[in-house]
């Protein structure tokens, strides 16, 4: 009898060990399902995207390649070299204009009170500053009042010379017919294969990446929702298990 007695007792035992070990398994498993769709879905969008950014980088190697040929032709080449020519004599034109404002008096004045201000909130933040809260106020007020006015000299230096005015228009001249250069290049990619086809596959591959990435969205949502279940089932089984240990005492 003892020792029947002693089976059974073993029997119960194991019988209520095993069914947590089994909720617990199922629990992980559901787990490991749903962190592998989620895992799956972050792979297709890694592959969607790297579809296309490889697609977009053909397509802008072949854009390149069709550009120099529209631009290699003799009267584009030209346009090209006005615009490269423009651009010199405008970036000298903005040079010489502003080297002439910043030998002015008025203009050096303001530019060493900026630099004297920037020292003063430079040596404000160093560690055991002697600088007085009102003396970095009064710095900082003058970098930025300063600097505003400081601009504003140079824009208007920069209207008000003629060299510079004629530079910029001789550069806007110059990059609109850039434009009709440009154009020519569209023109010439709705001719080439290579391209259009780069063109539609990149469509396709656009379209997958959006669906990958709601389906992504979708399984994570899922795992949420999983694991607020979860949790509440948690709660409700420990206030079940609580209640009915009490009730056998």
């Amino acid at each position: 009898m003892t020792i029947r007695k002693s089976l059974s007792t073993a029997v119960l035992a194991l019988s209520m060990v095993a069914v947590p070990a089994m909720g617990q398994q199922s629990s992980s498993s559901n787990r490991t399902n749903q962190n592998t769709q989620s895992q799956t879905a972050g792979k297709a969008v890694a592959k969607a995207q790297a579809d296309v950014n490889k697609l977009q980088s053909d397509m802008t190697k072949v854009r390149s390649k069709v550009r120099a040929q529209v631009l290699a032709k003799p009267e584009w080449a030209q346009v090209m070299t006005e615009k490269k020519t423009a651009e010199t004599t405008l970036d000298a034109a903005r040079k010489n204009a502003l080297a002439a404002l910043r030998n002015k008096p008025e203009y050096k004045a303001m530019f060493k009170e900026r630099e004297d201000a920037q020292q003063i909130v430079t040596q404000f933040n160093t560690p055991g500053s002697q600088i007085s809260q009102a003396d970095f106020d009064k710095a900082s007020n003058t970098l930025i009042t300063n600097g505003y006015a400081m601009k504003k000299m140079e824009s208007d230096a920069l209207k008000e010379d003629p060299k510079f005015a004629e530079a910029t228009t001789q550069a806007d001249a110059a990059n609109a017919k850039m434009k009709e250069a440009e154009s020519q290049v569209d023109v010439a990619l709705k001719d080439d294969q290579e391209y259009q086809n780069a063109s539609k596959q990149l469509d396709t591959a656009k379209t997958s990446l959006n669906t990958a990435k709601t389906q992504l969205a979708q399984a994570r949502q899922q795992e949420e929702q999983a694991r607020e279940q979860q949790a509440k089932s948690r709660q409700q089984s420990g206030g079940s298990g609580g209640a009915g240990g009490t009730y056998g005492r």
